[in-house]
């Protein structure tokens, strides 16, 4: 829900971050704009491809809004039709879905990316300030408390991301 209600005003590209300040639900299928699961509002760094990705996506839908007229209807949402409405959650789901099973991906659900970005991120935060990753612990803000990557999830991670590189270069 949180990127379904993503607007264009809570993104500082020149920054490279986002504001996470409310989510689209479905409630008995009617959206509703409400506020994170945690109620708070929260930052997150984005890197320079997804900076160029989410302007290149703003391009466009100005695009669609000038060839939309008078009946698009601008929510200032980053991610909605493209007539400008938004789109419900369970649409974005099944969109995904379909998309790994037709690009033949390992199954994730589309949550399991959050986890999925966390965990890269601290891969990465760990080999820039080269700390032993069996030593770091960072809390990802999730509903449950106890959801957090430690040293082995990175660690984990680092060694599929090493066996996919060896089996692409033999």
């Amino acid at each position: 829900g949180e990127v379904l209600g993503l607007r264009w005003a809570d993104l500082d590209l020149d920054s490279s971050r986002i504001h996470v300040r409310q989510a689209l639900v479905s409630v008995a299928y009617e959206l509703i704009m409400s506020t994170p699961k945690n109620h708070l509002a929260r930052v997150i760094d984005l890197d320079p491809g997804t900076v160029d990705q989410l302007r290149t996506h703003r391009e466009r839908q100005l695009d669609e809004r000038g060839e939309g007229g008078d009946d698009y209807q601008d929510g200032d949402l980053v991610v909605c039709k493209e007539n400008g409405e938004p789109l419900h959650p369970q649409t974005y789901s099944q969109t995904f879905e379909r998309m790994v099973v037709r690009f033949e991906l390992p199954s994730i659900r589309l949550h399991g990316l959050r986890h999925t970005h966390a965990t890269i991120d601290c891969v990465l935060a760990l080999r820039q300030h080269r700390h032993e990753p069996r030593h770091e612990k960072r809390p990802v803000n999730h509903k449950r408390a106890n959801v957090e990557f430690s040293g082995g999830a990175s660690a984990a991670l680092t060694s599929w991301a090493a066996a996919a590189r060896s089996e692409r270069h033999e």
